[in-house]
């Protein structure tokens, strides 16, 4: 059985055969047929395993989907008994507790919480060195390929590019 890329060799030889000749043969006429029928199943062939392939994908993107739910459940639980079990702490005044597996405890520890209107307080008051400038840039594809196409927009760094796609009806 040939491979697909022996096939389409053999197809380009076919096709040079044929330039070559002033009047096909039969014999190089029944080749093109075969051919193309042979490439048909190859073809056929591969877009049944990329379907298959397609449906695994979709499979998996379910499957993540559903674990990551249940390690968002997870998470939320572990959180709930967290606080819990130090709300019950404190509320006893117990900061610590030891047993053969665990020891629990509780520590004092500082938070910086900051609204959001500090930026602006920040800037009105002149205290930039509080506050980080983040300046991001990136390029306007729809924009670029309007003025690209109207022929506005002359730019090395920006072309249109004609790709082919394969669909798989």
């Amino acid at each position: 059985m040939s491979t697909l890329y022996e096939i389409t060799n053999e197809y380009a030889e076919i096709l040079t055969d044929c330039q070559n000749q002033d009047e096909l043969s039969d014999e190089l006429i029944t080749r093109l047929e075969n051919i193309n029928e042979t490439f048909s199943e190859k073809a056929n062939n591969i877009a049944l395993v990329i379907g298959e392939l397609t449906s695994d994908c979709e499979a998996i993107e379910n499957e993540l989907e559903r674990l990551k739910h249940r390690l968002e459940v997870k998470s939320k639980n572990i959180q709930k008994l967290e606080n819990y079990l130090k709300d019950k702490m404190v509320y006893i005044g117990k900061n610590k507790i030891e047993t053969p597996i665990h020891t629990i405890s509780i520590r004092k520890s500082t938070q910086t919480k900051i609204s959001d209107k500090f930026i602006g307080w920040a800037i009105e008051n002149q205290k930039e060195n509080f506050i980080n400038k983040k300046i991001t840039y990136t390029p306007d594809k729809k924009l670029i390929k309007e003025e690209i196409e109207k022929g506005n927009l002359d730019c090395p760094y920006a072309q249109l590019i004609e790709n082919q796609n394969l669909i798989i009806k």
